[in-house]
């Protein structure tokens, strides 16, 4: 490549975040040149002339190598998505205690934050409540009622991400529960964006037959 040996052709390649693996098929017979080619990742280094099975068992460990990281990497992402489930369902049996009046005197927030990865921050609190009624059988719309309450969810969230540290929610069959936690100078601002956001709410609800808040 003219400009470029394949040294420095890796290396911006590297720089540039291109996730690659490199064997270097070369007649530059340098110790110091291997040396740098392993210094950026490459995983073989073959003097030309070439014989044929060199070259076939390099890109079979090369292969090797790959599969191995691959599945390394489904492991760890499967092991992420188990560790965020049993997060996610510590931290709605403790937000229900919240609620209910039983966790907040047993804990400090640094304690909070700490053990159910929150970010509540001192200040003031308010909870909300959405409730989904509909004019047909419960049972009907037990699945439906999840779909639509999570884009209420996310209409909340949206609404009040600039005047909140953080806003928690909690999905409560047909009802959502949202708890705010905000800095008192904010409060002025709460019951307005509570307006907006509930009216943005229903608009999006009138969209199905048979629901309203």
């Amino acid at each position: 490549m003219p400009g470029l040996d394949g040294i420095s052709l890796i290396q911006k390649l590297k720089e540039s975040g291109v996730d690659s693996k490199f064997i270097i098929v070369s007649g530059y017979q340098d110790f110091n040149y291997a040396q740098k080619a392993l210094k950026y990742g490459v995983k073989d280094y073959i003097l030309k002339p070439i014989e044929e099975d060199e070259l076939k068992n390099s890109l079979l460990r090369l292969k090797e190598s790959i599969l191995i990281e691959q599945k390394k990497a489904v492991e760890e992402t499967e092991l992420k998505i188990l560790f965020e489930q049993s997060l996610d369902k510590l931290r709605v049996q403790f937000l229900s205690k919240l609620l209910s009046g039983d966790a907040y005197n047993s804990y400090d927030l640094d304690e909070i934050n700490k053990e159910y990865m929150l970010s509540f921050n001192k200040g003031l609190y308010q909870i909300i409540v959405f409730k989904l009624d509909s004019l047909t059988s419960k049972k009907e719309n037990e699945q439906f009622d999840s779909i639509v309450l999570t884009k209420i969810a996310e209409i909340v969230k949206s609404g009040f991400e600039n005047v909140c540290f953080t806003v928690y929610d909690l999905m409560q069959g047909s009802r959502i529960i949202f708890i705010l936690n905000y800095d008192e100078e904010n409060q002025k601002h709460i019951n307005s964006t509570l307006k907006k956001v509930f009216v943005e709410a229903v608009n999006h609800i009138q969209m199905y037959k048979d629901f309203y808040l």
